[in-house]
């Protein structure tokens, strides 16, 4: 049985428009993570709903958009 292995994929985001009452926030994001996955990005979409005057609940729908595996991958 091949032993477990734990792969690191931190992200930086960067918004790129905050959410308002009617139209939702965009994100993009640079995602480097360990081998064999190498480096991608993500764009995603935010929106904020109040739960009170003060509060919210923020929720976010990601997705890849392109990915470079390996030794070729920026930075490394």
């Amino acid at each position: 049985m091949k032993k477990a292995e734990t792969i690191a994929c931190p992200v930086k985001l960067n918004a790129q428009q905050n959410p308002d009452a009617t139209t939702p926030g965009f994100d993009f994001g640079q995602i480097t993570c360990s081998g064999p996955f190498g480096f991608g990005m993500q764009d995603d979409t935010l929106t904020i709903t109040p739960t009170s005057p003060y509060t919210g609940r923020r929720s976010r729908s990601a997705r890849p958009t392109s990915t470079t595996a390996g030794p070729t991958a920026p930075g490394r």
